[in-house]
């Protein structure tokens, strides 16, 4: 299976957890981090649910994986988002230790639908880090896109 379509995979499984936290009442986001191509943990978005604004789909993954993980470990993992990681999880991630980020939704797109919100790209927070985080981009992907428009609309 070539690298396109294992990101693909990985991407669509961001997806149905997105999809499962809207069904708990909560916005539509996910994500995953995968080691030597396996899941090592899977985060939904728990924002409404748990009543914490922070409790994003990607600092709750992180958070889960700091139990099992070390950060030498964490350096070896992708993450993968439905969404562009925000400022906060960008963040976050780059604390983590992890040098590679693979999302659907862009946060131009996302932006352009909610019309709010601190509009910041990932790539523009990394460029100015001191460990490279490489930044794949799937936001041609409709169907991360579909599922933001048929929430925030």
């Amino acid at each position: 299976m070539s690298h396109q379509n294992k990101h693909l995979e990985f991407l669509n499984q961001t997806l149905a957890l997105a999809t499962t936290a809207v069904k708990r009442g909560n916005h539509p986001f996910g994500a995953l981090l995968v080691k030597n191509g396996k899941v090592v943990a899977t985060s939904e978005n728990e924002v409404v649910s748990i009543s914490d604004i922070t409790a994003h789909a990607e600092l709750r993954l992180i958070q889960k994986a700091q139990k099992k993980l070390t950060m030498d470990e964490l350096a070896e993992c992708v993450l993968y988002s439905s969404t562009e990681p925000c400022a906060m999880c960008s963040g976050a991630i780059y604390w983590a230790g992890i040098t590679k980020v693979v999302y659907g939704c862009s946060t131009k797109q996302l932006f352009e639908i909610v019309k709010s919100g601190l509009y910041i790209q990932a790539k523009e927070i990394y460029s100015k880090a001191t460990t490279d985080v490489e930044v794949l981009d799937y936001s041609h992907e409709e169907k991360f896109i579909n599922l933001h428009e048929s929430f925030w609309r």
